[in-house]
């Protein structure tokens, strides 16, 4: 079981709207499969590194950032903003206008699969 402060308890059951039990079983996963700073790059990690300031570290989980002590305990819960998670479609060098075009074309077998996702 993961160390929880009755703050994050407290504050992740009134950001998520889930019952006390579920919110403390949200915690508790999130700090151990949540991602750090390091596995993001540009302005994700900024964010997290941001917001993971006076020696804490921020994780992203689930649309949260949980902020975790030095000593491994769960201090608080904030939602990420909307762009956190937002992927951009890109093949090759260009911007993909229409993703169903794009989508259509590959299922077809007219191309290969590199860049999808």
């Amino acid at each position: 079981m993961q160390q929880l402060t009755q703050h994050a308890q407290e504050i992740a059951r009134k950001r998520t709207g889930l019952s006390e039990r579920r919110a403390r079983r949200f915690l508790e996963n999130g700090l151990g499969r949540a991602k750090e700073a390091e596995d993001y790059s540009g302005r994700q990690r900024a964010y997290l590194k941001w917001r993971g300031r006076n020696g804490c570290t921020a994780l992203a989980y689930n649309g949260c950032c949980l902020i975790r002590s030095a000593d491994g305990r769960c201090v608080t819960a904030y939602s990420l903003p909307a762009w956190f998670h937002r992927r951009q479609h890109y093949d090759g060098k260009e911007k993909i206008r229409n993703v169903k075009k794009y989508m259509r074309l590959y299922e077809n077998g007219k191309g290969d699969h590199y860049g999808v996702g």
